[in-house]
């Protein structure tokens, strides 16, 4: 008897585990429409719980096996009464679907949601705020047609949005491009940024555009002497053989480049004239800064004025400048203005004197000019004249 029970068993056994084998497993389905349809369910715990639509309601069925949940009406349960419930649930499961709406609070506060679901959660949520739906619109879209007394922050910034991930690449006013998880998440950076103001150049990441193609720049130039000057950006002119040539240097020169001004050659640049007579015909001058300078001659003069165009010198005498200018007030400034005012030429005349320094020093100077140009520029050590001609013969 023991036996044929010890067989019984065994066979049971055997055929439990074979059957268990051939039992197929359980697929429980993943991705549900985005259509918004939604059910009322009751849990064997006595709670409520609205599915977005009836495929969320399987697929929740499918991953609580032994959860008992009864269907009690084809709305959302915040919609409808319920006799003994003891509480709004507010967890509701809602497509991943952007239509937005837009909704006003009692305190006239305007707040746009992803979907009417998500307002459905939040009014549940918060009973005191009581949205209602005004457009099935973002807020922004529509025309205020009276003010607000309570005054809005960032609230219209915080659209909820959906947590489905439909990238889209947008580009600034200043050419960055930005990727984006969805058009709703653009709408809030831009509400934030007004002064970015992203707009939609794809509907990808920015990374999987392709790269706009290299310019090429093997267009052939005929050698045309049609002259055109061109500009560039830090004032920088040059001259162009022809128009075919200055586009060629722009494509090949994207950072460098020049528009052009004139179709003809840009002026050349000023050439000073530095040959002037040697003639000592001394002028004094005023500068610019308000200091004053000897020139040998009228010449020397143009000539600086020509090399120096922001520091023009002004005739004022036809003579040397006094030792000491005007304006110097301090023995610094005097002396400075002392060597401004030396004279800068002699004539080549040889006519030698022999002069000495306070310390008894003797020393030759071609002409009297150039001992007078001598003790300008150094006055500590200045000479006379004790000879006329060379210290040597002396």
């Amino acid at each position: 008897m023991q036996f044929t029970t010890l067989i019984t068993l065994t066979v049971a056994t055997s055929m439990a585990v074979l059957s268990a084998m051939a039992a197929p497993a359980r697929v429980c389905p993943t991705v549900c429409p985005a259509i918004y349809q939604p059910v009322c369910a009751k849990l064997s715990s006595g709670e409520f719980l609205t599915f977005g639509n009836a495929c969320q309601l399987d697929a929740y069925k499918c991953d609580n096996p032994t959860t008992q949940i009864t269907v009690v009406s084809n709305k959302a349960c915040e919609s409808i009464t319920i006799e003994k419930r003891d509480a709004a649930v507010c967890g509701t499961i809602c497509p991943a679907v952007y239509q937005p709406i837009c909704a006003r609070a009692i305190d006239g506060l305007n707040k746009v949601f992803g979907n009417a679901c998500e307002l459905r959660n939040y009014n549940c949520k918060h009973p005191n705020a009581n949205f209602a739906a005004v457009a099935d619109a973002n807020c922004e879209d529509l025309v205020v047609v009276e003010k607000r007394e309570v005054p809005v922050a960032d609230d219209t910034c915080n659209t909820i949005c959906p947590t489905v991930y439909q990238p889209v690449c947008a580009k600034a006013k200043t050419g960055l491009n930005m990727s984006f998880g969805n058009a709703c998440e653009l709408k809030n950076y831009n509400c934030k940024h007004p002064n970015a103001n992203f707009a939609v150049v794809a509907n990808s990441n920015c990374k999987d555009i392709p790269a706009a193609p290299a310019p090429t720049c093997d267009f052939m130039c005929t050698m045309d002497e049609k002259p055109v000057c061109g500009k560039s950006k830090d004032g920088k002119t040059s001259t162009f053989s022809n128009s075919c040539i200055l586009a060629l240097h722009n494509c090949q020169n994207p950072t460098a480049q020049f528009e052009s001004i004139a179709n003809t050659a840009c002026p050349t640049t000023t050439v000073c004239k530095k040959a002037c007579t040697k003639i000592y015909k001394p002028v004094c001058a005023k500068l610019q800064s308000g200091e004053f300078k000897t020139f040998g001659n009228v010449c020397e003069m143009n000539v600086f004025n020509c090399e120096h165009p922001n520091e023009k010198a002004r005739l004022i005498a036809n003579a040397e400048c006094p030792a000491v200018a005007p304006a110097a007030t301090t023995p610094k400034k005097r002396a400075a203005a002392a060597l401004v005012a030396c004279p800068t030429m002699c004539p080549m005349v040889f006519k030698p004197v022999c002069a000495k320094n306070v310390n008894g020093d003797l020393q030759t100077f071609g002409n009297k000019c150039q001992m007078g140009v001598f003790n300008c520029k150094n006055p500590t050590v200045s000479f006379t004249v004790v000879a006329e001609g060379a210290c040597e013969a002396m």
